[in-house]
């Protein structure tokens, strides 16, 4: 068995920095349909996005979620 390094609330590794994340939408919309171009997460910030419910931070990135990466494209609605 490995431990895997956690750390307490009150401990300087629990810290982390500020970030934003920025999101950009552009559409049309018609009577039944729409269409949009979207990038998600403009800067491609990859700041942590979950403590678990221990209130621990794993120092083990591979055991963080973070959030997801510089995302872009093209969304179609149609109502029916």
């Amino acid at each position: 068995n490995t431990l895997v390094p956690t750390t307490t609330p009150n401990s300087s590794y629990n810290k982390q920095g500020d970030y934003v994340i920025v999101d950009l939408r552009l559409g049309i919309e018609a009577d039944d349909w729409s269409a949009s171009l979207f990038l998600d997460n403009v800067f491609d910030e990859r700041g942590p996005s979950h403590v678990f419910e221990d209130g621990t931070f794993r120092l083990d990135p591979g055991l963080n979620f973070i959030e997801r990466p510089r995302t872009f494209g093209i969304s179609f609605d149609k109502d029916f």
